[in-house]
């Protein structure tokens, strides 16, 4: 979440007085990208290599900022599944890093050709 950083009050130097609280601005930032919260792109491969065993995956970052990510997954656990479930089944193995390192993620899923 979003963290409040104290009052900032506005600038006072033409006030006789300084302006009651309920006139003070807060400043909302959210904290800057740590190393805990920026993916590497061979750490998500790893994550759906070992969540769909046997995947062939290829990971791409979209924008540069190792949050934005497309990947392409080629397994044989798709066969028989929707589009929905294999996309649901890369979810699942990239797990908790959607919600924390990685903001974005385009998903490409197909069955190996024989």
């Amino acid at each position: 979440l979003d963290q409040l950083v104290s009052p900032r009050p506005f600038p006072t130097a033409k006030l006789k007085k300084p302006l009651p609280s309920r006139h003070r601005s807060f400043l909302i930032v959210k904290p800057l990208p740590t190393a805990s919260t920026i993916m590497d792109p061979e750490h998500l491969k790893s994550l759906i290599e070992t969540g769909i065993p046997g995947a062939h995956v290829s990971v791409q970052d979209l924008t540069g900022t190792r949050d934005h990510f497309g990947v392409q997954v080629v397994a044989n656990a798709f066969a028989g599944k929707s589009l929905v479930e294999q996309h649901q089944m890369v979810y699942r193995a990239v797990g908790q890093e959607l919600t924390n390192a990685v903001h974005a993620l385009q998903v490409h899923t197909t069955v190996p050709e024989e």
